[in-house]
């Protein structure tokens, strides 16, 4: 049964395409089949978890996720629509602040972490909601370049990370310098 997975893993290997500058045809990635999707961690709701890549280049990826109706979810664009599959206008969302956090930090990439240090002043990420709908989720993330050679060519980057809820749906994310 066709649940819509073939139209959203298409959408996002379009995008990708956009994004790196490439034909689909050259486009690699997936989960590309809807069982797997399905079980990804980074899956929220009906929006499968996606990474695609350039076949010649397969350590630059862009991350993301798709619906169904090939709606292309990233931390740029309909962002909202996340976190509508994650329930964040109703009382019980499906997922708290700690995991959206987490999937927003896996679509920023490689060797971005979550971090919580509540004694440098970086707490565990917070999801508010105010009476109108609008609302916030806050959390910090932490980037580490990679060296030559392997892991850790530097200092981490520490951000603050905050996505302003609208009432009526959307969401925009923005990032501050620690």
């Amino acid at each position: 049964m066709d649940n819509g997975f073939p139209k959203a893993y298409q959408g996002f290997r379009e995008h990708a395409a956009r994004v790196l500058d490439a034909p689909v045809d050259d486009i690699q990635g997936g989960p590309s089949y809807e069982e797997a999707a399905n079980q990804a961690k980074e899956t929220v709701g009906g929006a499968w978890a996606l990474s695609c890549f350039r076949k010649d280049d397969p350590p630059t990826k862009v991350f993301g996720w798709a619906e169904a109706d090939g709606t292309v979810i990233t931390l740029e664009q309909n962002l909202g629509a996340l976190f509508q599959e994650a329930g964040a206008w109703s009382e019980g969302a499906a997922l708290d602040a700690v995991a959206m956090a987490q999937r927003l930090v896996w679509a920023m990439g490689m060797n971005h972490r979550l971090r919580i240090e509540p004694e440098m002043q970086r707490p565990a990420p917070t999801l508010s909601r105010e009476d109108d709908g609008s609302g916030s989720l806050v959390f910090f993330v932490g980037y580490r370049p990679p060296g030559p050679g392997g892991p850790g060519g530097g200092l981490e980057d520490v951000v603050q990370v905050t996505v302003k809820l609208g009432a009526d749906g959307g969401a925009e994310l923005s990032k501050t310098p620690q």
